[in-house]
């Protein structure tokens, strides 16, 4: 092929020289060779074994049993190679039928990428070890750098990349097995050759009495010290600890917690018993063996330490459920309180539908409402009024409308009252009868009641000296009134009527004996007891007699009383003629004897003239006799007066200034106006009607009966109250509002903060690496212009080979920059943001500033708002209060 000599054989070897077919000839890839290379290498192949040869591909390292016909290579399967695809490539072991594996040999332990082809063993470095030379051997650690590893002699491996221990023996543990595990002591470093000895607490491990998780001998006292496990207590953890309960000192025995709901102190010993667990000290209002339930007069959940007091209403509550008048039991689950009949509310503070009283504290009362007469069943809760049709009053509705009186269903008369002696307007619905102030009396409340004198309506209380004479007069009044009632019965039944009980006891007694006498067998015994009855008899007739004696000197008493006061009335009577025959002083009394009553008033006189005649005649008496109450008061009122001498200076004294504080507040009163004063409360004067006065006031009523003070349009303290009541609430609802906003805003303010922080952080990390990596770029730009120069002075030598060039060349391409110039101009980019955002937080921390100062100012308006508003409530507070 290339012999000859011809021009054809030359171009043929110069081809085949130029193009290094006989290297791609070598070359033990399956890569084809190139189309210079091709003809030559098959003509080649064809004069080397005189003509075509069989494929022969092996089944296992091929795709297919065809060849290239201009080769003979087969279609190998990956990392598969040799012209039959029966071996496998450089880098690659295992050839079978799936193909050959790649040998990963560990670049920094095996000596080169290339394994053994069947095995896959990579030629270790020393020290490595493994297939692929990746690990330490066993002992060792820390790959690449393999080094032995320290276990104080209580374990043979260690991890291979962190060098921890695995495996300690001797009771040791930690990353080189340096102590002892939980429950033993000592130090098991070599160079100390110490052994892990069991913690006596107050057993070793394994024990079933071990109750330690370690321990240690004290340098100073050379005593061991158990560290307990928890619920244990004690120099050798012998004992349970506080809040715990058992028997640790039997084999098997152990502490538990006192199960106690969480409502004990776990520090105090006495908290529950040391070998029952029962709870002894419930705390949170708890009780129990466990502390599983609210005391009593509490309620909630026990086991969450929420036991709550009963906050029941007293009025309304059970009283046989209230120990005391600051604890009610309640339901301890729900909180619900033991209400009386008819309440309702879980702290029984209110009146069921239709029932009202609260406060009478023996449960509500049925409202009672007319059927037809009112409005609903409902009545006002507090005072029970029902709301009634027009024309109908009373609580029930069932009655005359106000200031009226009579039977509704016939007729309904005006009450007819002297305004000026009544102390309420309204008159007894039934009777009419008017309800008088004191020192008033009378149908109509128009006349001076007894014991006060003057002229209506200006009655005084008559003199201090009335009432004790009045005493005695009522005194002798009703014994008179007994006497009389005396004598007409002996007028009625005459004198033996009075004795008629004793006399038919003496004829019972005459007829016992008659029948003894008459009685034909007559004994001793009969004969006594006939004597005896006799005595008897004669006893009670003897009684009998002396009663009729006593009874005739009473009588004729009697009769001398009744003649003295027959005198008397006529005395009386002409007194009363004398009277009669005045015109001057009848004309004088006409206007107040037409409204009253003469003929009682006659009859009073007369009485009393009678009393007034048997008081003087038993004082007459009284005073004769010796001692005699009249020495006796005397007496009393030497010493009295003999007292009142040394008090009579201090009480001048306080009278004095009784008299004048009197007196100033009497001028006070007088001065005080209705009218002034409703106009200044109400807003409208006090004498305009109800009915066109708007704003309402003294006695004015709205329509369902409630009074009425102020309103719209009215200037009186009621209704500015009302209105700097609803500004104060409106202002109080804005300043919660700016509160609200105040804390958003504060809130937001150190929500900006900590992102400025975090932003500034983020920053200043990105600003450190800006400047590492711009120290690199100005270091390998360094490098890279010194690399340059020294390329221009060695091409600037003389007798600089191609070869020399080309391997500068190469090397000068392998170099890389640390970074792209993407990265650079990315990271460029992310320094700028990062300085913008520092600009923008520095803004939004001079902005917040002023946010910061308004939600303070906010707050400080807020706490004086919300004195301004109790100010403004109690104005209110205090006319609501305050009867009209």
């Amino acid at each position: 092929m290339f012999s000859g000599g011809d021009a054809a054989a030359l171009e043929r070897r110069a081809t085949f020289e130029r193009y290094r077919c006989h290297e791609e000839g070598l070359m033990p890839s399956k890569t084809l060779p190139s189309e210079a290379c091709a003809p030559l290498l098959i003509s080649l192949s064809t004069l080397l074994y005189n003509g075509a040869l069989p494929c022969q591909c092996d089944p296992q390292g091929s795709l297919s049993s065809e060849c290239n016909p201009h080769g003979g290579q087969c279609l190998c399967k990956p990392a598969v190679v040799g012209r039959r695809c029966d071996l496998c490539a450089p880098g690659y072991y295992g050839f079978g039928p799936a193909g050959c594996q790649a040998c990963q040999c560990s670049p920094e332990g095996a000596l080169s990428g290339l394994c053994e082809g069947i095995s896959g063993q990579c030629p270790c470095r020393a020290g490595a070890f493994g297939l692929r030379c990746d690990r330490c051997q066993r002992g060792q650690w820390g790959f690449p750098s393999c080094r032995p590893c320290v276990c104080n002699g209580h374990a043979d491996e260690c991890d291979t990349h962190t060098g921890a221990c695995l495996g300690c023996r001797d009771h040791t543990g930690g990353e080189h097995c340096e102590r002892c595990i939980a429950g033993f002591h000592g130090d098991p470093r070599l160079p100390y050759g110490g052994q892990c000895r069991p913690c006596p607490c107050p057993e070793g491990p394994g024990s079933q009495r071990h109750f330690a998780t370690s321990c240690h001998r004290d340098g100073y006292s050379q005593q061991m010290v158990c560290h307990c496990r928890a619920g244990y207590t004690g120099l050798r953890c012998e004992a349970c600890a506080p809040g715990h309960f058992g028997d640790p000192s039997r084999p098997g025995g152990r502490c538990q917690p006192c199960e106690c709901s969480g409502n004990i102190d776990p520090t105090d010993p006495d908290a529950c018993d040391p070998r029952t667990g029962q709870c002894l000290r419930c705390l949170h209002h708890t009780e129990g063996p466990h502390c599983a339930h609210c005391k009593p007069g509490f309620h909630g959940q026990a086991a969450r330490q929420s036991c709550h007091r009963c906050t029941c209403n007293l009025l309304g509550t059970d009283p046989q459920q209230c120990p005391s008048n600051d604890r009610c039991n309640c339901d301890p689950s729900s909180g619900q309180c033991p209400c009386l009949p008819n309440v309702q509310g879980p702290t029984c503070d209110r009146c069921a539908p239709n029932f009202w009283n609260l406060t009478s504290g023996h449960g509500c009362q049925p409202c009672a409402c007319h059927p037809s007469r009112a409005r609903g069943p409902t009545c006002n809760e507090f005072t029970g009024q029902c709301h009634c049709h027009a024309g109908f009053g009373g609580r029930t509705c069932s009655e005359c409308q106000e200031l009226h009186w009579g039977d509704p269903g016939s007729q309904c008369r005006a009450c007819d009252c002297d305004p000026r002696g009544i102390d309420t307007p309204q008159c007894h619905r039934s009777t009419g009868h008017c309800s008088c102030r004191p020192g008033v009396s009378g149908v109509r409340c128009d006349q001076c009641a007894r014991g006060f004198s003057g002229v209506f309506p200006a009655c005084h209380p008559c003199h201090a000296c009335f009432g004790d004479w009045d005493r005695v007069v009522q005194d002798l009044a009703a014994r008179t009134r007994r006497l009389e009632q005396r004598v007409q019965d002996l007028q009625q039944t005459g004198v033996l009527g009075a004795f008629e009980s004793s006399f038919w006891q003496i004829q019972e007694k005459l007829g016992t004996v008659q029948g003894i006498v008459r009685a034909r067998n007559t004994s001793a015994a009969s004969t006594a007891q006939l004597v005896e009855a006799t005595e008897e008899l004669r006893r009670q007739i003897g009684e009998a007699t002396e009663h009729l004696t006593q009874l005739e000197a009473k009588l004729t008493d009697v009769q001398d009383e009744n003649f003295n006061a027959n005198h008397a009335l006529s005395s009386l009577e002409r007194d009363g003629l004398a009277l009669n025959l005045t015109l001057r002083q009848l004309d004088q009394h006409l206007d107040l004897l037409k409204h009253s009553n003469f003929l009682g008033a006659y009859d009073s006189i007369r009485h009393a003239h009678s009393l007034s005649a048997e008081a003087e005649h038993r004082a007459n008496i009284s005073a004769l006799t010796v001692p005699s109450p009249v020495s006796n008061s005397a007496d009393t009122r030497h010493r009295t007066e003999l007292l009142m001498g040394t008090q009579r200076e201090d009480f001048n004294r306080k009278n004095t200034a009784n008299q004048r504080a009197l007196g100033e507040l009497s001028a006070r009163t007088h001065g005080l106006s209705l009218t002034g004063i409703n106009e200044l409360v109400c807003g409208a004067p006090g004498d305009a009607p109800c009915a066109t006065n708007p704003c309402g006031g003294a006695g004015c009523r709205d329509e369902d009966g409630q009074p009425r003070c102020g309103g719209l349009g009215c200037s009186g303290a009621v209704a500015m109250a009302d209105l700097a009541l609803g500004r104060a609430r409106h202002t109080q609802a804005e300043l919660q509002r700016a509160l609200a906003e105040g804390g958003g805003l504060l809130g937001q303010v150190a929500e900006t903060r900590r992102q400025a922080g975090e932003a500034q952080q983020r920053a200043q990390a990105a600003l450190d690496k800006a400047n590492a990596s711009r120290g690199q770029v100005e270091q390998a730009n360094q490098e890279l212009r010194e690399l340059i120069q020294s390329v221009k002075d060695f091409l600037s030598q003389e007798g600089a080979d191609p070869d020399s060039i080309e391997m500068v060349a190469t090397r000068v391409l392998e170099l890389s920059i640390p970074a792209s110039p993407e990265q650079i101009q990315h990271l460029a980019g992310a320094i700028a943001e990062r300085v913008r955002s520092l600009a923008d937080v520095d803004t939004i921390l001079a902005r917040t500033v002023g946010d910061v100062r308004r939600a303070e100012q906010l707050l400080q308006d807020a706490q004086r708002a919300r004195y301004c508003l109790c100010m403004a409530q109690f104005p209110t507070w205090q006319a609501s209060n305050k009867p009209l």
